[in-house]
């Protein structure tokens, strides 16, 4: 049920931008995509999977795409819109070196990826 519903959900995902640490949201349209919708880059990139850890908290699924482990932390909150989602995928490399790292979801929902919010 999980993964159905992050899978029907990810069709509506926005994204946000890392900046030091700090999360700030895309808003307007970005790459043709609806209002209020981004992809952005984590700042992750580089780091061992421990730096993800450290700053989220335990990831909430992972998975293997294409022969490359890939980690999953997702946040959701409900709005009066109804319930909206953003997720941080990090696919890891030789010695879980993060190689790629992508926030993907509705701004409001990404704002809770902070590293004071960070889960256990």
């Amino acid at each position: 049920m999980v993964r159905l519903m992050a899978a029907a959900c990810a069709l509506a995902l926005g994204a946000c931008a890392t900046a030091g640490g700090r999360v700030s949201i895309a808003d307007g349209a970005v790459a043709g995509g609806p209002v209020g919708v981004a992809t952005a880059r984590s700042g992750l990139d580089g780091q061992q999977l421990d730096a993800a850890l450290g700053r989220y908290g335990s990831w909430n699924e992972r998975l293997t795409l294409e022969g490359t482990p890939t980690y999953i932390w997702r946040r959701a909150v409900v709005a009066d819109t109804g319930a909206a989602y953003c997720e941080l995928r990090v696919e890891t490399a030789f010695r879980q070196t993060i190689s790629r790292s992508v926030f993907q979801g509705a701004p409001q929902a990404c704002r809770l990826f902070t590293p004071s919010r960070a889960r256990g």
